[in-house]
């Protein structure tokens, strides 16, 4: 037996996910290659009382060698964790 899964059923998944419904905001830090360190950002999201929901990096395509790491976070207002960097 074969099961189909409809773009309906995909696109109603997602919205119910947790990650799409919050109320979030996006940090965009634009940084060295050899800088890169998931780990310590996230860290510093944490001490500034957010959570980290997910991150993309892409490589710079103005300049190579650095990338944009996006940061899906768990708050609106960023001043907080802005105003620390």
């Amino acid at each position: 037996m074969y099961g189909v899964i409809t773009v309906q059923d995909i696109m109603t998944s997602f919205a119910q996910s947790a990650s799409v419904q919050m109320r979030e905001g996006f940090l965009v830090l634009s940084m060295d290659l050899v800088d890169y360190s998931l780990a310590r950002s996230v860290g510093y999201v944490e001490e500034n009382n957010a959570k980290v929901i997910s991150s993309t990096m892409v490589e710079d395509p103005m300049d190579k060698g650095r990338i944009k790491l996006t940061l899906k976070i768990n708050q609106q207002d960023l001043a907080r964790i802005v105003g620390h960097t």
